[in-house]
């Protein structure tokens, strides 16, 4: 019993989550299901979730469903096994981080920027974490520890999702119930932007004024636990700039790829491009590019979650050309690097699970019509409470605007325009805090970083972010 409680205090991460799992159980015993139609609620009875489900639900639902989410933490995990053992990546994590060495809070700022405003203009959040363990490698060899770390990465990717501007991250269902374009408010989604990067950057630059001015040793030696631990190389032979390559063409595909040029800009010249090539270049009577690609590589801005993977994996391979890495080796060091991503990938499938959970038992929308009926007429801080509670069953944003989007749209007509700023803006910070967190609990357990010392340093960041957008959206209510 002792070992077993010791394991739960050191394994917080899955206590928490696990908590909200037996919550989730015991919720669809004793509130209903429902659904909207327009305005009217329709209860659908219980839905009591039992053993067949918890066993069923994590194996068959949540990797059907969000397998190539899955991979693609594990592909992540095989590329930085293979790149962490080259000189060439580790003469340059050294190298960067003895650049910043006197200005570290500008390379955290950077790399948050990098991360936020990529989360705010793509489809899909996902793909910019490919840099994350190269920008932790580095933070930790900066002395600032893994909650700086997780926060400049993971956490800044959720600031974008908070002030999502361009991208339509599981925004689809949402915007559709509620008829609105992607483009609408424009301003004043650029405006929160920029005000929750702002507020963030100061926060983390108050922390690692306080930290690097108690020169925690503790945080010294936080570099001993990065999963891909870069060892200073000896090698005077040593070149960085494929590495450097190799990332860059990772960005330009992951910016092409996964903004939606077409959706939300209306430049075609990607889709155009895509249909010539794949039906007018021909050999004989054989589209010889379809052939190849395969039906599954679509024009740019239209990719999923699949083909940055097949593209990392190549990279990879890339890798063993240009380091001259035999074959058994470059599969030794992709295996061990998977290994060391096998607890995030565990954490995204219990968060999905969660989201299963709340997507079977249909009670979330029993919860958002008692709570939003507690007042006549539209309440931005109401609205704001049902979006957190939401976003704590949903990590799938689409489930949400799926859910209850048509039930804004019918109830609150002159509102929906706030509605689609309180609904992501909310989920983005709430995704700061909540144990369902995909990104969240992704990034904390990839760094081991347990939750209540991530809750120890976000939490006033939440709070003053949270008073902020309240009071944006008292004022754009209600005058």
């Amino acid at each position: 019993m002792k070992k077993l409680k010791q394991w739960f205090k050191n394994h917080d991460l899955f206590k928490v989550l696990l908590g909200v799992l037996i919550l989730v159980v015991i919720l669809s015993w004793i509130i209903p299901g429902g659904q909207f139609s327009g305005a009217t609620f329709s209860s659908s009875g219980m839905y009591r979730l039992g053993l067949d489900d918890l066993f069923r639900m994590p194996f068959y639902y949540v990797l059907n469903s969000y397998l190539p989410n899955i991979v693609f933490i594990l592909v992540v995990g095989a590329f930085y096994g293979v790149l962490s053992r080259t000189d060439g990546y580790r003469k340059l994590v050294s190298k960067t981080a003895k650049t910043f060495e006197n200005k570290p809070l500008l390379f955290v700022l950077l790399a948050s920027l990098l991360f936020a405003v990529y989360a705010s203009i793509s489809m899909e959040v996902l793909p910019i974490l490919v840099f994350a363990p190269f920008v932790i490698s580095v933070i930790l060899k900066l002395g600032l520890g893994k909650v700086v770390g997780v926060a400049s990465t993971f956490g800044a990717a959720l600031i974008g999702i908070l002030g999502t501007t361009y991208g339509n991250y599981s925004l689809s269902f949402l915007l559709q119930n509620l008829g609105l374009e992607q483009t609408v408010d424009m301003g004043l989604k650029f405006g929160i932007l920029v005000i929750a990067y702002v507020v963030y950057a100061l926060f983390m630059a108050l922390y690692i004024h306080k930290i690097t001015t108690k020169k925690n040793k503790e945080l010294k030696e936080e570099v001993e636990t990065d999963k891909f631990m870069v060892a200073e190389t000896k090698s005077s032979k040593a070149h960085t700039w494929p590495i450097i390559l190799i990332f860059s063409l990772l960005l330009i595909f992951i910016v092409l790829g996964y903004v939606d040029y077409a959706g939300v800009f209306k430049v075609n010249i990607f889709n155009d491009f895509d249909t010539w090539l794949r039906t007018d270049v021909k050999i004989g009577d054989i589209p010889i590019i379809t052939t190849i690609l395969g039906s599954g590589i679509s024009a740019f801005g239209t990719w999923d979650m699949n083909v940055i993977s097949l593209i990392i994996m190549l990279s990879t391979f890339l890798l063993k050309f240009i380091s001259h890495v035999k074959f058994d080796v470059l599969l030794e060091n992709a295996f061990d690097g998977v290994k060391k991503m096998l607890r995030p990938a565990l954490f995204i499938i219990l968060c999905y699970t969660v989201c299963m959970f709340g997507a079977a038992t249909y009670n979330v929308p029993t919860m958002v019509n008692f709570i939003e009926n507690l007042f006549k007429g539209f309440n931005p801080i109401i609205t704001t409470l049902t979006s957190f509670i939401t976003t704590l069953f949903h990590s799938d944003f689409g489930f949400t605007g799926y859910t209850v989007g048509a039930f804004y749209a019918a109830s609150y007509t002159d509102f929906t325009n706030i509605i689609a700023i309180i609904y992501p803006s909310i989920n983005g910070l709430a995704s700061l805090v909540v144990p369902t967190s995909v990104i969240l609990m992704a990034g904390l357990s990839y760094a081991d970083v347990s939750y209540k010392s991530w809750l120890k340093f976000i939490w006033k960041f939440f709070a003053t972010m949270l008073v902020i957008l309240l009071l944006v959206f008292v004022v754009i209510a209600y005058l």
